[in-house]
């Protein structure tokens, strides 16, 4: 890997593993104050604002990025602006109607109107986070990976803040949850136009022709991003309908413990495009796009095998015994999300080549095969048919799109070293699920894959390339 995309890596990681954790200390508070009923209310709650928020957001940050090197450093301002101000606008058209008929949509999730409030409240995050989320994703495109991470860390700090107090003791329940998200969303919205304003990347003047490009672009990407929410967050409705609104809450947070996983694609999500598109036109980057891939899969895969190893333990810190039974659920989805971490950087094909719609018909027929396999194995499998759907989801997703970007911008980047790495996560979630061997022997396992990697990396841990590396 370059060493500006390493640096930004490894700075977006560390700020995202910052989050992660702070936001992780949610968990164990909102799972010893709310019965799993409830946590099911947080999280059907939060999967209509993901799906608002998406429909909302029109990928301009997509688009943007896209045409951000292009437009020229002098036009930049005004294609944030316009793309900023078109989104916000269709946004707050979107959610009216939610807002007004609140009541009705709780009635029609919930059979009660016991959360019409709430819902209002998820108009306002919707509102908020898609302005917040956009000129995040812009800061990435700025490339003040410092300032980024140091807006991300102010936001979640006020939001965790605000949300404890709310929650443990000022007894808002469910709606402190809520309260404390608009709090950390508006705080860093306002550092965000702050920041972008004195950086010369806000003006005041509309072009119409950007948004009819950032359209053109971003347009075929809308029915890939439905699918891909589909695909996330059906499933919650699958069990609610077959299974219960508790077993929502359980399956919510054996997904978030998962995630943990996700710190790596986080970071690389935040470099991955500017560094592609940045590059595209110099000799060699083909190459350089390889190179990254084959690091990222021994790093991500890693890690993998280091939280499936240690996964028991710490769902055991994080709930009560309620909840325990999601540790082989957490499995599964921790090598799926492995997975799901390399997709970005091996399915570029159809944003250089500017035909989006395959990503449409790639979430499409993801799509499918989510839907397919939970309603076959959900009734008799439980929680552990829908994590063997995600999976099923997951891995046709990311070999479709492998194979699709290939033909359409071909890459070469190596299979086989892939394959093998793939393999022995699974071995190993395999082995922690079916033996249970006790924490000695998975912490040996842990410590010898911890050396190994260590060892491969030795020539980078040295006082002389960090010197390098933070200059």
């Amino acid at each position: 890997m370059t060493k500006k995309l390493t640096k930004d890596i490894v700075l977006y990681g560390v700020v995202g593993g910052l989050g992660k954790f702070l936001m992780l200390i949610l968990v164990p508070v909102y799972t010893n104050v709310f019965s799993p009923e409830e946590y099911g209310v947080v999280d059907l709650v939060t999967t209509t604002i993901v799906f608002f928020a998406a429909v909302g957001m029109l990928q301009m940050e997509a688009s943007t990025g896209r045409y951000y090197f292009e437009v020229g450093e002098e036009n930049r301002s005004r294609l944030i602006f316009t793309s900023l101000l078109a989104l916000l606008g269709w946004t707050f058209l979107l959610v009216t109607p939610l807002f007004i008929w609140a009541e009705g949509f709780g009635i029609l999730l919930f059979e009660s109107n016991e959360y019409t409030g709430i819902i209002r409240l998820a108009c306002l995050i919707i509102i908020i986070g898609n302005g917040f989320y956009y000129l995040m994703a812009i800061m990435r495109f700025v490339q003040k990976p410092i300032q980024y991470g140091q807006i991300h860390l102010v936001q979640i700090s006020f939001t965790l803040t605000f949300s404890i107090l709310l929650v443990v003791f000022s007894r808002y329940g469910i709606q402190g949850v809520f309260l404390g998200q608009i709090i950390g969303l508006s705080v860093g919205l306002t550092f965000l136009l702050y920041n972008l304003n004195k950086w010369g990347l806000l003006s005041t003047h509309w072009n119409t022709q950007y948004l009819k490009n950032n359209l053109k672009y971003s347009l075929p990407l809308i029915p890939g991003v439905l699918a891909n929410w589909a695909n996330r967050f059906y499933n919650r409705f699958v069990v609610l309908g077959l299974l219960s609104l508790s077993e929502v809450g359980i399956l919510s947070f054996g997904m978030k413990v998962a995630m943990i996983v996700t710190l790596l694609e986080e970071a690389v999500k935040m470099t991955w495009s500017p560094f592609v598109f940045k590059n595209l036109n110099k000799e060699g980057h083909r190459q350089m796009y390889i190179n990254a891939f084959q690091h990222l899969t021994r790093i991500s895969f890693s890690l993998v095998i280091l939280l499936t190893l240690l996964l028991p333990e710490i769902i055991g810190l994080l709930a009560p015994e309620e909840y325990q039974g999601t540790i082989d659920l957490a499995i599964i989805l921790v090598v799926v999300y492995g997975v799901r971490s390399m997709q970005q950087i091996v399915a570029i094909g159809p944003g250089i080549s500017k035909k989006t719609f395959y990503n449409s018909l790639l979430g499409i027929g993801s799509l499918v095969i989510n839907i397919s396999f939970l309603y076959i194995l959900t009734p008799s499998m439980g929680l552990i048919g829908v994590g063997l759907s995600i999976a099923a989801t997951y891995l046709f997703r990311f070999t479709a799109a492998w194979i699709v970007s290939e033909r359409l911008y071909p890459i070469g980047y190596p299979l086989t070293a892939f394959i093998g790495f793939f393999f022995l996560a699974c071995l190993t979630a395999a082995t922690v699920i079916f033996l249970k061997p006790d924490l000695f022997y998975r912490g040996f396992l842990g410590a010898c894959l911890t050396m190994a990697l260590l060892f491969k990396y030795r020539k980078y841990i040295n006082k002389e390339s960090l010197k390098t590396f933070l200059q």
